[in-house]
């Protein structure tokens, strides 16, 4: 259900701060989690004139990328990567992020895993990811490989992919498996879209399916683009009934080809199409019954194989459903709802269901039902179940699930939680901390938020209960204990999955750099020591800089208006000092994530951030000061800045794009949220001259542009000229605009290329006329002659993930992006800025990235240190190649594009290392540090969203 942008956090002041140790300090602050403010902020740039989220976009956008390939190189895309000598884009990683949220123990996590399919003894599994694809481990999740067409080289290629479809999408919401004998006979099928929270929901396509274990893959069910998937099941006994749960109702796959289209099932049902978010399958044979639940309705039943449904009585709660039938006795079947309702059916019943009393209230300690809701019942005893939820404090917060076996019979079903070690404010969740005590909670060493729970298949395709794999925001984690406390284990090590926001890296070398993501904390990436990737400051990670002038000081945006600062390269962290309480209205006016950006002044570092105006540094460690006057009449285009948000006036207009110039020319772009067509916002420029600071809206974007005119980001092409470029997202118009000194002119790229919300623009400092844009398909690149623009797909080996940031890093002529679900990549420029974008053929004087069938998960890079040729912190798209910045003499490396040999650099996404740091990560234990988010009001009806980590 849509939540007001206002509800939020709740927790302790924000004073009570303690610092954890895990090889290094860092600050991590008790404060609430927000899955639906993060939900918000990815579908704000992603609706239409309609305010409606832009369905099929993706699988338009997708094939008119691959069109534009094929006539361009000639070859089926995706762009595989090439030979020696070619340019491609290569994966930094992370393959693994130690120091990683997960209890009284921290543990290497990755991203956010939607759904799990175990194989026989737990040693081949399939795991669906948000916007990171498919991956396959074949040991037991020592190694991983990817196997969506977009890694170019799945298990079993040799340089090639694996698929050919037209269109295609990372974004998983559910994955099936019969398994075979062996991998080649596995059969598999993927819904695209992933449901829940409604984040990612708009890259749906349809589901995708295979008969070879994922080396090939076609798409059918291409109907159901506008919808997410939840589940699909295979009736055990004929395989040919194949049913999907979305969220536009119950369908079912043709009993023959073609499977084009699937039969949306409509009879029997109160609201056919509304979202059916789960089915299941009880029992074999005769006595078989098909279950499915519809979110906000009731669960019904079919005993004829699907063909007729009746509802269920006694069904009890309100909200997200989910089920789990019994597999030693098929007449037990539970339904778990979103308000902590637990319901039962079995033969005892009568046919109806009975509520089971004793669930902790602590399940949902964040109030987070909608996004985290699991259940399932033990193969072996189906009175055993698991139940899975948001978070629970065990030091640290770790993932809230319960082992227990109902006890009583029909009419007393209880749950043997002792009540007791409850959650005893229902609006803290870190009154949990005796919640670890009780016998049924098992959660320690694994991260918050739960979305998936799966066992292992046997050969008979009966289930082990003694392996159970736990999908969260955190990766997968896995007990072959029957989930005892303390018997899960993280399998994060190579699988890269990570989902940024932000990217930010020094100018004095290309082998430290820093990455806000979600749920997961700012990541700091170092060849330094024996970590690669390391979790620095927990919770969620959205902008970062780094000071060009001392480069061990970097500042990053936790969500909205609260920042923090290190001086110690991350090691330890302290409020950035920004005069904007985290309680106060101006603080919720604020975009979820947004820019921050620094410049080099001379010896001085600018750094600028936005709420619903501009706040500015004149120095790292200055005051802040808004822009112009320093006074709450600086709020730029936001029509209520002293109104809470709220339903009934939910109108926001924050800051969503900034680049610096030079230390007395910022320019900053604002954007209404929710995005809705003639929206307000625009783009305007400040300028320090005569002691004073001015402001000037620049022109109004041409209507050649899409009716919601939301801004994503900003970047100067000749900052004393005062030339720039602007993307925006949305959809139906163009979204690269460029500002000539005096108007705006559209640099024609949606045209002719594709017409999906774009959300990065990088300027190469070194050339000017190139220009580099990240879309939700991929990277293009622009060379300007006048008011013309040459436009080609640079997405060679780059996976179909969204792109969220682009910098250039000039001294060692690097091009690098952050992706919604895939980490961070780089490929190499060529010097000057002469990069070629005729895909994998090319040719490179410093390419660097390799055809390598196998990535470590070491993340190392080889990149040479280098001097910085422009401020900012990055020579990126955030700042210019002002004359005002200054330089480090700190290069052993010309711009010849230095190569890296990191081994996570191969495009193959495949890692063939084991878990080396997994270990002693997790036997590190401690308080961790936190801070309390502001006591939001709570709206009536709504619950309030989970505390969490920073």
């Amino acid at each position: 259900m849509p939540k007001r942008p206002s509800e939020g956090f709740r927790g302790k002041p924000a004073s009570q701060r303690v610092e954890k140790k895990s090889g290094i300090s860092a600050v991590v602050e008790i404060v609430y989690d927000d899955p639906i403010g993060r939900a918000q902020y990815f579908r704000r740039t992603r609706v239409g004139a309609d305010g409606r989220v832009l369905r099929g976009a993706i699988a338009k956008g997708s094939a008119s990328k691959r069109r534009a390939e094929r006539r361009m190189l000639r070859a089926m895309p995706p762009t595989p990567p090439g030979g020696s000598g070619s340019i491609n884009w290569a994966s930094l990683g992370p393959t693994k992020v130690d120091g990683g949220q997960a209890g009284a123990v921290h543990a290497v996590v990755s991203g956010r895993v939607t759904s799990i399919a175990v194989g026989p003894g737990g040693s081949r599994v399939y795991v669906g990811t948000a916007n990171g694809g498919v991956w396959l481990t074949e040991d037991g999740g020592t190694t991983w490989s990817a196997l969506d067409e977009f890694a170019n080289t799945p298990v079993g290629g040799s340089g090639g992919i694996g698929s050919q479809l037209e269109t295609d999408s990372l974004a998983v919401g559910a994955v099936t498996l019969s398994f075979g004998a062996a991998r080649a006979n596995d059969i598999v099928f993927v819904g695209t879209g992933e449901p829940g929270a409604g984040v990612d929901g708009y890259f749906g396509i349809g589901i995708k399916s295979s008969n070879d274990g994922g080396a090939t893959f076609t798409l059918e069910a291409t109907n159901l683009t506008a919808t997410e998937i939840y589940r699909i099941v295979v009736d055990p006994d004929n395989p040919a009934l194949v049913f999907a749960a979305t969220t536009g109702g119950l369908y079912q796959r043709p009993a023959s080809a073609p499977f084009t289209t699937w039969t949306q099932i409509t009879a029997g049902f109160t609201n056919a199409n509304g979202e059916a978010s789960d089915v299941v399958i009880a029992g074999k044979g005769g006595s078989k019954e098909y279950y499915v639940a519809f979110d906000s309705d009731t669960v019904y039943a079919s005993t004829n194989l699907g063909v007729n449904w009746n509802a269920v009585p006694g069904f009890s709660g309100s909200g997200r459903i989910v089920l789990a039938a019994g597999e030693n006795d098929p007449s037990v079947v539970y339904a778990l709802v979103q308000d902590g309702t637990l319901n039962r059916v079995d033969s005892g019943t009568a046919g109806n269901f009975q509520q089971v009393s004793g669930v902790p209230k602590a399940l949902f300690a964040g109030r987070q039902g909608s996004y985290d809701l699991v259940v399932a019942a033990d193969p072996s005893d189906a009175n055993t179940i698991y139940l899975v939820g948001d978070l629970t404090l065990d030091t640290d917060w770790a993932l809230s699930i319960y082992k227990g076996k109902i006890t009583g019979g029909p009419g007393s079903f209880t749950f043997p939680f002792n009540s007791a070690n409850d959650q005893t404010n229902p609006n803290d969740a870190s009154t949990t901390s005796n919640v670890p005590t009780d016998p049924t909670w098992i959660g320690r060493g694994i991260h918050p938020d739960g979305h998936a729970l799966a066992f292992a298949t046997n050969v008979d395709g009966t289930h082990d209960g003694s392996i159970l794999w736990v999908g969260s925001d955190g990766g997968v984690f896995a007990s072959a204990s029957s989930g005892t406390l303390g018997s899960f284990s993280a399998k994060n090590q190579g699988i890269n999955i990570t989902q940024m926001t932000y990217i930010a890296q020094r100018p004095d070398t290309a082998d430290i750099l820093y990455g806000g993501c979600q749920d997961n904390g700012t990541i700091r990436f170092s060849l330094a020591g024996t970590r690669s990737w390391l979790e620095v400051i927990e919770g969620d990670g959205g902008g970062v800089a780094i000071d060009p002038n001392t480069p061990q000081q970097v500042i990053r945006q936790y969500v909205r208006a609260d920042l923090s600062v290190s001086a110690d390269d991350g090691n330890s962290w302290a409020s950035a000092g920004l005069p904007v309480a985290t309680s106060s209205v101006e603080n919720f006016r604020s975009g979820f994530y947004g820019p921050l950006k620094a410049l080099a002044s001379g010896s001085k570092t600018v750094v600028a951030f936005g709420t619903n105006r501009l706040w500015f540094r004149t120095d790292w460690s200055d005051p802040w000061k808004s822009l112009p006057d320093n006074a709450s009449t600086d709020v730029l285009d936001d029509p209520n800045p002293a109104v809470m948000p709220s339903q009934a006036q939910p109108t926001r207009v924050p800051v969503t794009a900034i680049a610096i110039a030079s230390g007395t020319r910022v320019y900053a772009a604002t954007s209404q949220v929710p995005a809705v067509a003639g929206g307000l916002g625009q783009v305007w420029h400040f300028e320090f001259a005569s002691g004073a600071w001015t402001k000037q809206a620049l022109p109004a974007i041409p209507n050649t542009a899409p009716a919601v005119h939301f801004f994503t980001a900003l970047s100067v092409e000749d900052p004393n000229a005062g030339t720039l470029y602007v993307t925006l997202a949305s959809g139906g118009g163009e979204h690269v605009f460029y500002f000539d000194g005096t108007s705006w002119v559209s640099a024609a790229f949606s045209a002719t290329n594709v017409d999906v919300p774009t959300h990065a623009v990088a300027v190469d400092p070194d050339n000017p006329s190139d220009v580099y844009v990240g879309t939700d398909v991929g990277v293009w690149k622009g060379t300007r002659s006048g008011t013309a623009w040459t436009w080609a797909p640079f997405s060679q080996g780059l996976p179909e993930a969204a792109v969220t940031d682009l910098t250039v890093h000039s001294s060692t002529r690097k091009l690098r992006a952050g992706t919604h679900g895939r980490g961070v990549w780089e490929i190499a420029l060529q010097p000057g800025g002469s990069s070629s974008s005729s895909g994998a053929s090319s040719s490179s004087s410093g390419g660097s990235s390799s055809s390598s069938g196998s990535s470590s998960s070491s993340d190392s890079s080889s990149s040479s240190d280098a001097s910085s040729s422009s401020g900012g912190g990055s020579s990126s798209s955030s700042d210019s190649s002002s004359s005002d910045s200054s330089s480090s003499s700190d290069a052993s490396s010309s711009s010849g594009g230095s190569s890296s040999s990191s081994s996570d650099s191969s495009s193959s996404d495949s890692s063939s290392s084991s878990d080396s740091s997994s270990s002693s990560d997790s036997s590190s234990s401690g308080a961790s540090p936190r801070r309390t988010g502001p006591q939001q009001p709570h709206q009536a009806g709504k619950a309030p969203h989970k505390p969490k980590k920073r």
